[in-house]
């Protein structure tokens, strides 16, 4: 997947009729190269793991368990039958 970008199009200008990159003494600075690194595509992608209702659900009866305990111990046994369903 390549980038169509305005900064794509810049670099491609710069080196479109170079035939070696190092005989050009081509480098990247470091923030030009993580500019260019950077895919514009990804920022529209949500970040982190699809919330799963079961998963919350069964969280709340624990968070509600452990709330209203008198314990301030308890054992992943225990806390897993809290969970109905």
């Amino acid at each position: 997947m390549g980038r169509h970008d305005v900064l794509a199009k810049r670099v491609y200008r710069q080196i479109v009729n170079l035939t070696d990159l190092d005989t050009a003494h081509a480098v990247y600075y470091r923030t030009c190269y993580f500019s260019f690194m950077k895919n514009p595509a990804r920022r529209k992608l949500k970040v982190g793991r699809p919330i799963s209702v079961t998963v919350t659900e069964a969280m709340d009866q624990i968070f509600h368990y452990v709330e209203n305990s008198e314990e301030c111990q308890f054992s992943a046994n225990t806390l897993m039958n809290e969970i109905q369903g």
